[in-house]
């Protein structure tokens, strides 16, 4: 590994210390308002806190609703629970406006809607965190409406329990366990996203905002109704409730899928990368614009030598089009030049400008994704078999279309070679034809 200079060594020291100033500054806030708390005055603003309820509301729903798009597009178990989290926070908050006016005559039945909201959503996060790289859900289960029913119901249940409570609403521990129970579980999920996932596309973002949850509601529990460090407490949250929704909005605005949206870093990699290894007509596939065969193994060796000092993985796709020789047959080489074109411009739009398409055969293809676990690269693959599969390609006033079989295999430091790896991914793919094409397999059968 190249040595870093000074500079570059204070550099990341200070980025280090900034992250962590950003993560823990409404920590530094709620210290603040409990020294001065004495000398400020109450405010209860009724028409201001409905207000400000509505506004919450009306955003986690309509980002419910994108998260939610963005799932049924990709399959992402992560995406599942967080618009479950969204949603159940949503749902269960809602009422703590309603009962605003309420709060001079039953003031911990207005007050246990946020506690519990709050943890409902600590849950559904901790469950997405866990859940981040595994398989994408089969279209089938994405189509039904059964489990998205359940969840709005057992939501609008938990609403009807907190106000079957209101007998015994006076009890402080009523409001006092729901909010020390998401304070713990959000503090867990921050934690564990900063020690494994924080160099993923957006999870800092996700890691920051978990922190802020796990912040607000420490304050919430230093504080009394309608005090300052009571309405910064909710600051706290609605700051970390944007900095998720910014993460789903990108994420729905580029790949629908956590797993393949790529982040600055990523992009400043492939600049440098770019800079250093200008590309030459003779290392590129004419008519597609991908790498060539020899191209496409010189960088795939590069990068393994990388993964070697640095410790990381690398997968590879082996992609073949169905039945390609049926389309040259019955729409002519045109079509088929035509086809190609296509299908590796719409893969381009899902990859990572460091991820690379090689040209290897005639319709047969091999896709690099440094950086990415098999897991992961499973989802990437599903986006690329799903992309082929709905292109629509217009050729003399016909539409041609294509299927893909896609076998997947994952290289690792000290284990089989590059060579070796795509002799794998290739009897995958060859697996994925046996077994009636236009499907990924990233397992040995």
């Amino acid at each position: 590994m190249e040595k870093r200079s000074s500079l570059e060594v204070l550099a990341g020291i200070y980025s280090f210390a900034l992250l962590a100033a950003l993560t823990m500054a409404p920590t530094t806030g709620t210290a603040y308002l409990l020294w001065i708390g004495n000398f400020l005055p109450i405010c209860s603003t009724h028409a201001f806190h409905i207000a400000a309820i509505a506004v919450a509301t009306a955003e986690g729903l309509f980002i419910t609703f994108v998260a939610w798009r963005s799932y049924m597009s990709s399959g992402e178990p992560f995406l599942r629970w967080l618009t479950l989290a969204f949603l159940g926070f949503s749902l269960v908050y809602a009422p703590h406006g309603f009962l605003t006016a309420a709060a001079d005559t039953h003031l911990m039945l207005f007050l246990l809607y946020g506690p519990f909201s709050r943890l409902v959503n600590a849950i559904c996060m901790l469950a997405a965190i866990l859940s981040y790289g595994a398989p994408p859900d089969p279209p089938d289960r994405r189509a039904g409406t059964a489990y998205w029913l359940c969840a709005i119901a057992l939501f609008i249940a938990i609403d009807v329990a907190i106000l079957a409570l209101s007998p015994v609403a006076a009890n402080p521990l009523l409001r006092i366990v729901p909010e020390a129970a998401a304070c713990a579980l959000t503090a867990a999920s921050a934690a564990f996203l900063f020690i494994r996932l924080v160099n993923r596309s957006l999870m800092l973002n996700i890691g920051i905002a978990v922190a802020y949850f796990a912040q607000s509601s420490f304050a919430f529990l230093l504080s009394r109704p309608w005090t300052h460090l009571w309405w910064f407490a909710h600051v706290v949250f609605a700051s970390g409730f944007m900095l998720v929704s910014f993460a789903v909005i990108r994420v729905f605005l580029s790949t629908h899928s956590f797993a393949t949206v790529f982040n600055l870093d990523e992009v400043m990699e492939q600049l440098r990368a770019t800079r250093d290894n200008l590309a030459q007509l003779a290392s590129t596939d004419f008519l597609t614009g991908s790498a060539n065969r020899r191209h496409f193994f010189e960088r795939a060796h590069e990068e393994a030598a990388r993964a070697e000092r640095e410790g990381c993985c690398i997968s590879f796709l082996a992609i073949d089009l169905d039945h390609f020789k049926a389309i040259n047959d019955n729409h002519s080489h045109g079509a088929g030049d035509e086809v190609l074109r296509q299908i590796t411009a719409a893969w381009r739009t899902l990859l990572r400008p460091s991820d690379l398409i090689g040209r290897v055969g005639g319709e047969e293809f091999l896709v690099m994704l440094p950086r990415i676990p098999a897991a992961d690269a499973m989802a990437v693959a599903e986006r690329l078999r799903q992309i082929t599969a709905e292109q629509k390609i217009a050729f003399e006033g016909k539409a041609v279309t294509v299927t893909a079989s896609v076998g997947v295999a994952e290289y690792v430091p000290g284990g089989p070679t590059v060579e070796k790896v795509l002799q794998t991914a290739d009897r995958r793919l060859y697996a994925a034809k046996a077994q009636g094409r236009n499907r990924v397999i990233a397992a040995s059968r």
